[in-house]
């Protein structure tokens, strides 16, 4: 396990590897009971994919599939996931 400042380290690293790059795909993705509400974009500022809202179940999931990845495969090659806690 890393300590806090390998991983401050390491986030910073990230950081400026990805800012300003169009070759980074940046998901947000709302999680909800219900719904979850998805924006995919490029670290450079564009915008690809906005207000994408699909249902907490299997169609929803494969409705995220269908629009999102086969027109963004080129992003898939290095793939780096960053989760942020939330509240109750």
């Amino acid at each position: 396990m890393l300590s806090e400042t390998e991983r401050l380290k390491a986030f910073r690293q990230m950081r400026s590897s990805i800012r300003n790059s169009e070759q980074y795909l940046i998901a947000g993705i709302d999680i909800a009971k219900e719904k979850h509400h998805a924006f995919f974009g490029t670290a450079a500022g564009k915008t690809m994919c906005k207000r994408l809202i699909f249902s907490n179940d299997i169609s929803g999931f494969e409705l995220l599939v269908a629009q999102v990845l086969p027109s963004h495969e080129s992003f898939l090659q290095d793939e780096r996931s960053t989760f942020e806690p939330f509240r109750n």
